[in-house]
This record gives C-alpha cells, sequence and structure tokens, in this order.
C-alpha cells in the first residue's frame, strides 16, 4: 500500500477473479457471451472512501495480459462504465468492467453443420433410385437413422440450458423433411404396388 501527502491510497495484490455468469446458447456455435464485473463499495460514500480506476484502467491497457482456459473462447469488445448514484449522505461510485467473449465455432461448423447438410442433401437423391425397386425406401431410412444420429452427437456437444440452439432447429429441421420424404416415400411405393398388382390381374 502506498499513501502520499494528499492521503491518497494505493492498494494493489495479486490474485484471480472467477466469474460466475449465464450464457445465452440461442446462436450456439457462433454465440457471443457478455462478462460484467463490477467494483466499488455499497456501504461507504465518497465522503469516506473515493474509488478511481487507473488512467488508462489497466483492464483497456493490456487486454494482451488476460488469460482464458480454453481454445473455444476468444476475447471480443471490452470496455468500462462508470456508475453514479446519489445520496443524501453521498454519492455511491462503482465501475463495471464489460468483457465479451467470441465462442470460436469453426470446428463444430466443418465437424458437423457440413456434415449434416451434405446428408440431408442426399436424401433429396432418391429421386434417382428406380421406382417400384422398395430401395428407395431403404435409402431413405438409411439416412433419417444417420441424420438422427447427428442429433444425437449434438447434444453432447452442446451445453445444457433453457434455450434450443439455432444448430439443434437446424438439425431438426433436417430431421423432419427427411422424415416427410419417407413417409411419402413409402405411402407412393405402396400406392405403386396396389395399382400394378390390379394392372397385372386385368391383364391376366
Amino acid at each position: 500500500m502506498r499513501i502520499d501527502s494528499t492521503g491518497l491510497s494505493y492498494w494493489s495484490t495479486f490474485g484471480d477473479i472467477k466469474v460466475i455468469t449465464s450464457f445465452e446458447l440461442t446462436k450456439f456455435p457462433y454465440d457471443k457471451q457478455t462478462i460484467n464485473m463490477t467494483f466499488g463499495s455499497w456501504i461507504y460514500t465518497d465522503n469516506k472512501l473515493k474509488v478511481r480506476l487507473r488512467d488508462p484502467p489497466f483492464l483497456i491497457k493490456a487486454p494482451n495480459s488476460w488469460s482464458i482456459e480454453s481454445i473455444e473462447w476468444s476475447f471480443g469488445n471490452y470496455y468500462v462504465d462508470t456508475l453514479f448514484q446519489e445520496h443524501p449522505s453521498g454519492n455511491y461510485y462503482r465501475y463495471t468492467f464489460v468483457v465479451e467473449l467470441l465462442r470460436e465455432g469453426g470446428v463444430i461448423l466443418i465437424a458437423v453443420v457440413i456434415p449434416g447438410a451434405l446428408i440431408t442433401f442426399l436424401g433429396l437423391l432418391y429421386i434417382l433410385i428406380p421406382k417400384g425397386t422398395g430401395e428407395r425406401t431403404a435409402y431413405l431410412a438409411t439416412i433419417l437413422l444417420t441424420e438422427i444420429m447427428f442429433l444425437v452427437m449434438i447434444t453432447s456437444l452442446v451445453p445444457m440450458a433453457k434455450q434450443v440452439p439455432m444448430i439443434g432447429w437446424l438439425f431438426l429441421g433436417y430431421t423432419i423433411l427427411l422424415a416427410v420424404l419417407t413417409v411419402a416415400v413409402l405411402g407412393l411405393e405402396k400406392i405403386h404396388h396396389e395399382f400394378g398388382g390390379k394392372n397385372k390381374e386385368k391383364k391376366s
């Protein structure tokens, strides 16, 4: 601690600050999380305690000194807000450090999203399979099961939250599309076999 002739005290110590925050995962895997850290006194007014930042604040001056224990995240914007509250006995000053974390979603895009889209595209190629052989139904059923496997994979990748991320809605749409195609092909195959059998009976 340092105290100068004006009574200004400077106190500094080493330590780690761990912040607990809730995440907004709607845009997973390209979500952005905002972390707020507020420092100040809730007891003493500026008549007894004046809190002020260094000029410039260390948070803004040296962002390269920050560390994050995950290769999945990177730092985005960062700034400091000053909160001022008037009171008859004095004023309260608080400083809020705002840090944005950006998720690096490139790995999930390459490993999950693009293969899922390709599988759905392969499902649309069922129209190239000859009619009446039953192979269309087996082909779409295989594609549908593969898409469901990707849904299970996403469940293990996405953190548990109340919000359904956009990647979940995306694969749900893929699965519904393939399920509708499978049911439609089953109906068409049944109609084809029924009318085909009747035509054969008429010819005989």
